[in-house]
Formats: structure tokens, sequence, C-alpha cells
């Protein structure tokens, strides 16, 4: 079963960086060129500068900023192990509040083949190798992987009310109007509490499941070197952990939109698609969202997809032909997957009907993955792209039951909204990794 821990944080000194809102970031996978600008001219010690470096060799950049900035005093270890509540406040298109509440801290890293630990989407190779360049220069988690655990337990429940009526370590928001909260839990009693209530639990990893594997990677390098102990430091890897039942947990659907099609024809690929799915013309303005909204009303467990295709004056609403087709196209997906959108959208549409293989797409940037349905629209309507693939949400009991399951659902299918913010906390891997390079010198 999953161990989770307490650990020394590495956080910002306030007085020496004044306000915390200047210098958090949002994870680096959902930070564009403009995005890291200013985040760049907001602080000198934004996080950005560790995480996504603008400089040519930005490993090594992040890597002595990070050292300056804890001789400097920017950046203090806590001198005790702690965890740390994080609450995180917001609404979605002006909807009812909503808040959601985990725990930070650090676990120890197991393979997926033990099922303590399950991932539910594939991962690609690309920014795997640039999260272990970073991780090798820095030798720190700078992010927390964002981790599911299913029973809802007594203990931990007293720890939120608890952390929740006293004054957090900070209090922010944040560019999207999400309030961040973060209180420190350090009292043995409680963080002894913490640990015996996550120990039987099974972990899903919701998010980073690029930087998961690549602490899997760096643990087995320093293994291998013989430089790790049981207790040493990259033996773990820096989590938020939030109950699956929690109210303020939302899972927002992430769109596709492909660009570059080399001999693409609306007519043809229309002809095509109509081979294995029913398409129903929907206008392209507020009253075919209307339209929309009531066909997934009348049948939420049926899979759908809305096409909007270049020149087109309308928007085409795409249901299955044959109800077991999937059984037969992905019969390597537990039951619960192949009805989503995204599982449709992934072996029919994409794969099938259009001939794209989604990895190498998305690395060759003919294949984007778009929180935005108006933005995925946009792109379509203004010639940038000659088809958005919109897609509905996947419910998390369908996330967990791949997991059960043991099989992973296609890259990009989920967006746990709000993110979870850069620059709260980081955790230091020195020890391993110093006794390597002091193995290696001495061997030099």
């Amino acid at each position: 079963m999953a161990e989770f821990r307490p650990f020394r944080a590495l956080r910002y000194d306030p007085a020496r960086v004044g306000d915390l809102a200047r210098v958090v970031a949002p994870p680096y996978d959902v930070i564009d060129t403009s995005a890291r600008d200013a985040l760049y001219a907001r602080s000198e010690f934004n996080a950005v500068r560790l995480i996504l470096a603008r400089e040519e060799d930005r490993y090594a950049a992040a890597a002595q900023r990070l050292a300056d900035w804890e001789a400097r005093g920017v950046l203090v270890e806590d001198p005790t192990p702690a965890f740390y509540g994080y609450a995180q406040d917001f609404s979605l298109d002006g909807g009812e509040p909503r808040r959601r509440f985990g725990i930070i801290g650090v676990v120890r890293l197991e393979g997926f083949e033990t099922g303590s630990i399950r991932p539910h989407e594939r991962t690609l190779a690309a920014p795997k190798a640039d999260r272990l360049r970073l991780l090798e220069a820095c030798r720190a988690n700078l992010s927390p992987i964002f981790g599911l655990y299913p029973e809802a337990d007594p203990v931990l429940e007293e720890v939120r009310e608890k952390a929740e009526r006293m004054p957090p370590l900070m209090d922010l928001v944040d560019d999207e109007g999400v309030r961040h909260r973060l209180w420190q839990i350090s009292e043995p009693a409680a963080t002894a509490g913490i640990c015996a209530a996550l120990r039987g639990q099974r972990i899903l990893i919701a998010d980073g499941h690029h930087r998961y594997e690549t602490a899997l990677a760096y643990r087995e390098r320093l293994a291998s070197a013989g430089a790790l102990g049981a207790d040493d430091p990259a033996n773990f890897v820096l989590i938020y952990l939030c109950c699956m039942r929690d109210p303020g947990l939302v899972v927002l659907p992430t769109h596709r939109v492909l660009r570059g099609l080399l001999g693409f024809h609306a007519v043809s690929f229309l002809d095509r698609t109509r081979r294995w799915f029913r398409l129903r013309e929907l206008p392209a303005n507020p009253e075919g969202g209307v339209a929309l909204d009531k066909a997934h009303r009348e049948s939420p467990d049926r899979p759908r997809l809305v096409l909007a295709i270049e020149r087109a004056a309308c928007l085409y609403l795409a249901e299955l032909a044959d109800a077991e087709v999937m059984g037969r196209e992905a019969a390597d997906l537990a039951p619960a997957v192949r009805c989503l959108d995204v599982a449709v959208a992934d072996r029919l549409l994409l794969r099938r009907i259009l001939g794209v293989e989604p990895a190498a797409a998305a690395q060759e940037g003919s294949l984007l993955y778009v929180k935005s349905e108006r933005d995925a629209l946009a792109a379509v309507a203004s010639g940038d792209a000659q088809i958005a693939v919109l897609v509905r949400p996947a419910p998390i009991a369908a996330i967990d039951a791949a997991c059960r399951a043991g099989v992973t659902m296609p890259e990009k299918s989920t967006y746990f909204y709000p993110k979870l913010l850069t620059g709260l906390v980081f955790y230091p891997l020195r020890r391993g990794a110093e006794r390597a390079n002091r193995r290696a010198g001495a061997a030099g």
C-alpha cells in the first residue's frame, strides 16, 4: 500500500519576495510563451524561472538559480517535517462557489505493477525526457503530482476542519480568480494520523503522469549507481492528495484540434465519418449549443462528439452508428472507458478515419489539446485548424474503473480544474544524488 510521509519543504520567504502571488506559477505544461514572459516580468523570483527557464540551457540555468535562491535566503527549508493542507476556492462560469481540499506530502515511489499507485493516462516520451533533465539538474521536485484516493476518512476530515480554522501560511488569488490557501500541519499526532489514514489507500494519478514516471527513472539511476538508501529522499515524490469524493473535485474536457493535415478534404472526411457515425447538423450559433445540451441530457451515457470542420457552415453532432463497434475496435480498454467520448475520438476518429497517430501528431504539432471549447472552435473558424473535436468530460467513476482494470486512457483525457500552483512548496532530493556525485568523482 502507498506510504505517505511529511517532509521538510523548501519554501519562499515572504520577507524576501514580497507578495507570494508574484512568485507562484501554473504547471509547466499549461504555460505558453506569452504566459512565460508575463510570469518572468512579474518577479525575478517567479517559479517559472525554475520549471520553464527561457535560457538556451534551461536546465543548467534552473539549477543555478535554485542554488542561488537558497544561498540568498529567498528559499528556506523548514526545520521539521510537515504536511501542508491546500484549499482552492473557485467557481465555473460564474456558477456556485466550490472548494477542493487536499494534503501535500511525499509518497514512496512504486512501479505501476504493484497496483498501489496507478496512472489513468498514457504518457509521451518527449515531456518525460525534458522533465528528467530538469530533475537531474535541480535535484528537487519543483511541482507536486496530483493524486486521488478513493475513500473518505474521518481523521482526514478532522484535519481539514482544524486547518481551515487556522490562519494560513499563504492566501492568494491567481490570474483565473482562484483563491489558494496553504496551512502547515506539523504536530506529531496530526501527522501520524494522516500517515495512518492514507497508508491503506490506493492512489490514482490525476495529473503529473510524466513527472511521476520521471521520478521513477531518476530513482532507478541513483539505485544503479549504488547511491540509494531505503529512506533516501529520491525514493519519494512530492504529491498532493485529494479524496475522489471531495465535492470540489472537477474534471473538465480536453478537446482535440487538428491542423496541417496533408490532403485533407472536408467532403471526403465527412463521407468516411458517416461509415462509423450518424451525423446531425447543428447551427454554429447559440441555438446549436442549446440543441447539443438537450442531446447530451437525453443520452448522457452514450458517446457523442461534436465536429467543427473548416469552411463548414454548421457543426456536426456525431453518434456511433453501431453500438458494438468500440467493443471490436478497443477491446483492450475497460468497458467503462470504451464508452467515453475521448476513447471514441482517439480510436475511431483520429486513428481509423484520419489515420493520425496521436502521440506522433502531438509531438509534431498537428494535434493540439485545447481546454477551451471557444478556443477550439475559433481555431477552425479562423482557418488556423482544419478540424476541432469537442468531447465531454470523463466521469471520475470511469477514470477509477480504468485504473482498477489496469488500463490507461488516451493522452489528455482529463483536465482537473483548478490546476495546482507551482511555488507553494519544493521538495529537495539532495542526499542520494550527492553520494552518486561523490562516488563518480572518487572513481575518476
